[in-house]
C-alpha cells in the first residue's frame, strides 16, 4: 500500500499477527514501513496509525537520502553511478563507473535492473567456482544454484533437494567474501548445523574463514542501490 503524508511517500507492508502484543512499525530501506499488529486493519486505519509517527517517518527517510551514496559496488570494487535517459533497461560498467539506462524515474523499476545486474555477474562468479569449490569439498552429485533478492542471509542451503541459494547483492562484496559464503552453503551438505565439526572442516578446505566471515559482516554498503 503507497500512501503520502506532509509531502512524504512512502509504502506500507501490513502484517497481521494475531500473536502479537500491541503493534510495531519497522522501517525497510528505501521507502517501506512494516507495520505488525494483531489485528486487521483498513487502508484508513493504517493511515492514521502512521501519521502518529510522522517524525519516525520523516527521519527514516530523510536520513536514508542523506545517507546513500551515488554509487554502487561489485566484487568489492566501487563505481561511480551514471544514470542515462535511454529506451533499453540495462547496468553496463564503463572504466570506473557504472552506468544505469533507463527510460523511468521509478525507483522500483531502477532497483529491479540493478538487481539483474548483480545476479548476472554473481552468477558468472559462482559458475566459474563452485565446480573446484565441489571438489575441495569432495562433493561428487550435481547442486542446483539459484539466486534470491533477500536481505536476512547471504546463502541458505536445502541438502535433501540440493539446491543453495544465494543473495543476489553479494555480488557486491570482494570475491573472497563470496568464496567464504560458497564453502559455507557446501558444508552444510555434511552438517546441516553449525557444531565444532561444521567448522572444523570449513577452517581445513577454506582457511581463515572465520576472520573472512567477521570481515564480511563488519562491510556496510551505502550504495543508491
Amino acid at each position: 500500500m503507497e500512501f503520502e503524508l506532509k509531502g512524504i511517500k512512502f509504502k506500507v507492508e501490513f502484517i497481521l499477527n494475531k500473536r502479537k502484543r500491541g503493534w510495531s512499525i519497522k522501517y525497510k530501506a528505501p521507502d517501506t514501513f512494516l507495520l505488525e499488529t494483531n489485528k486487521m486493519m483498513t487502508d484508513e486505519e493504517i493511515y492514521l496509525e502512521m501519521s502518529k509517527h510522522y517524525r519516525f517517518i520523516k527521519r527514516c527517510m530523510t536520513t536514508e537520502e542523506k545517507n546513500f551514496h551515488q554509487s554502487i559496488h561489485l566484487f568489492g570494487i566501487e563505481y561511480e553511478l551514471q544514470i542515462i535517459e535511454s529506451d533499453l533497461r540495462k547496468m553496463i560498467l564503463m572504466g570506473n563507473k557504472a552506468i544505469l539506462y533507463t527510460d523511468t524515474t521509478d525507483k522500483e523499476i531502477n532497483q529491479k535492473i540493478v538487481d539483474s545486474f548483480y545476479k548476472e555477474n554473481l552468477s558468472y562468479f559462482v559458475n566459474n567456482h563452485i565446480e573446484l569449490a565441489k571438489a575441495k569439498m569432495n562433493i561428487l552429485f550435481p547442486i542446483q544454484i539459484e539466486y534470491k533478492k533477500v536481505k536476512t542471509y547471504y546463502g541458505e542451503c536445502f541438502p535433501k533437494r540440493r539446491l543453495i541459494i544465494f543473495q543476489e547483492s553479494l555480488a557486491k562484496y570482494n570475491e573472497e567474501f563470496i568464496l567464504s559464503v560458497i564453502y559455507h552453503e557446501l558444508c552444510h551438505f555434511y552438517y546441516p548445523n553449525h557444531q565444532k565439526a561444521f567448522y572444523d572442516r570449513l577452517d581445513l578446505v577454506f582457511p581463515g574463514y572465520k576472520s573472512i566471515q567477521a570481515r564480511l559482516r563488519r562491510t556496510k554498503y551505502n550504495d543508491m542501490y
